[in-house]
């Protein structure tokens, strides 16, 4: 089963979730829950800004209680697929959030797949300008802008979930026609698969020769690029090592 989550949260260190938002599709049939959470502190303003909850009504529960329900539906649920925009921060809030109510003693690890990183494999920076989920959602579906800004008004983690699948669903259809009969949008796991594939990187992000092509870095200084290769690896870094030693190893000093 496919289960597409999305939290809002407080801003506030530690993060907490004050919605949690799940749908799960069995055989089509959709199953939608938006778990409302009270947090210990109120959201920062610059959380507020963006996801536009300042008040916490009467139906918002006890984070206890929220976390127990959390819990349940990892417990009933432990082979679906989580899909979400930038997932991994989702996961880690609800790891988070189950840990410090002391629901779960070991890190949950759903099988995942980041519809983010999905849009980064599928489209270019260049026709789109960011990668925001909005962005990519009105990029796919140019002729729905006016139910995307009804969307934002009424702002919460459901709707975000439903946008989420649209998007999937929609880069799903595309990779079909990049990678042909190679890809199937009906296996999850096929479709991990071809998300946590590398990324080729084009452009130095970071560092002295931020904004530079990487290929001419390569050119001018492939000794700073070898000392970077030498640093402790972070994950976030991923795509970069792949694209710096597939151009350094591959290329032979003048």
């Amino acid at each position: 089963m496919i289960t597409y989550l999305d939290t809002e949260t407080t801003g506030n260190e530690p993060e907490e979730p004050i919605q949690i938002g799940l749908l799960s599709y069995d055989l089509q049939m959709p199953l939608q829950m938006c778990l409302k959470c009270k947090s210990v502190k109120a959201s920062k303003p610059s959380a507020i800004v963006i996801h536009g909850i300042s008040q916490q009504g009467d139906d918002y529960e006890a984070p206890d209680e929220i976390a127990y329900l959390v819990q349940e539906y990892i417990e009933t649920n432990p082979d679906d697929w989580f899909i979400g925009y930038n997932v991994s921060f989702d996961i880690n809030i609800i790891n988070d959030f189950l840990a410090r109510w002391k629901v779960i003693t070991e890190p949950w690890k759903p099988k995942s797949i980041d519809v983010l990183r999905f849009a980064r494999k599928i489209l270019s920076i260049n026709d789109l300008g960011d990668f925001k989920m909005s962005t990519v959602f009105y990029y796919l579906y140019p002729d729905r802008l006016n139910e995307l800004f009804e969307n934002r008004a009424k702002h919460d983690a459901l709707t975000d979930c439903f946008i989420c699948r649209d998007v999937y669903r929609a880069l799903c259809s595309r990779a079909v026609l990049l990678e042909g009969g190679a890809f199937n949008p009906d296996d999850p796991c096929a479709v991990a698969s071809f998300v946590e594939t590398p990324i080729v990187v084009s452009t130095m992000p970071f560092g002295k020769h931020k904004g530079r092509p990487l290929a001419d870095v390569v050119a001018s200084d492939r000794d700073y690029l070898s000392w970077f290769l030498k640093q402790p690896r972070e994950p976030q870094n991923a795509d970069l090592v792949y694209s710096i030693e597939r151009l350094l190893y591959s290329r032979k000093r003048p």
